[in-house]
């Protein structure tokens, strides 16, 4: 189950593969997440703030996290294939 936050609204979907997933802008956050075993391909995360996330065992292929604000993130056991990061801010506690 994740919950996506999107201005005030709040989404809670059960997926395992997200190809493509898009989040809109402006003030696109992911909180508070856990995302196992799931695929990511082509999936735009770029200026989300993500907080308190946790991938497991996930498969990252050409996604973008370019000009994303990550606080509290961890990606255990997870694969990037030819992903951006450009910009990004990564703080880990």
């Amino acid at each position: 189950m994740i919950t996506i936050s999107y201005l005030r609204l709040k989404i809670k979907c059960l997926m395992t593969n997200l190809f493509g997933i898009e989040f809109e802008v402006p003030r696109k956050t992911i909180k508070d997440a856990v995302f196992t075993n799931m695929t990511f391909l082509g999936a735009d995360f770029s200026e989300t703030q993500l907080f308190g996330v946790v991938f497991k065992n996930c498969n990252f292929a050409h996604c973008f996290f370019v000009g994303s604000s990550m606080s509290r993130v961890s990606f255990n056991g997870c694969t990037h294939t030819s992903c951006r990061f450009q910009d990004s801010i990564m703080d880990t506690v």
